[in-house]
């Protein structure tokens, strides 16, 4: 039987403009993509009458997303996920996955950290992790540009 795995060439990931009807601008270059990773607390609810540990399901939690990229100077979308570190701004960003139909996923994140990395023999890239904030969203119908 044949495999129904896709290659990830072809996903994308945009950042949100903020208006009313949010269009999602492509962030240039993306190497790879990590997350989200979602994730659920245990709560331990054992008491005197439990005959063994006992837990329930506390809060979930979105995860983060880890971006590597090409580094183009001057890129406005590159450089708005950098400024986003100073400014401590929440947006929202969707990634779509080149799957059929399109996977897509939408979630409000604000960008922890930004770094460039420089090596003699080897493209200058940067790395890029944001902090989601609630739950990102599966069922969107929205699209990048």
């Amino acid at each position: 039987m044949a495999t129904a795995a896709k290659a990830g060439k072809g996903t994308k990931i945009g950042l949100g403009n903020g208006a009313g009807t949010e269009v999602f601008n492509a962030i240039a270059e993306i190497l790879t993509v990590s997350g989200p990773e979602l994730s659920a607390e245990t709560i331990e609810v054992t008491n005197l009458d439990s005959l063994a540990k006992e837990y329930i399901g506390g809060m979930p939690d979105g995860g983060s997303i880890q971006l590597e990229m090409n580094w183009i100077s001057g890129n406005t979308y590159q450089a708005e996920l950098r400024d986003r570190v100073e400014s401590a701004e929440v947006g929202n960003f969707l990634i779509v996955w080149p799957n059929t139909p399109a996977t897509k996923v939408l979630f409000a994140a604000t960008v922890e950290s930004w770094s460039i990395n420089t090596e003699a023999n080897s493209a200058i890239t940067a790395s890029v992790t944001m902090k989601i904030s609630g739950l990102p969203d599966w069922t969107t119908t929205a699209v990048v540009v």
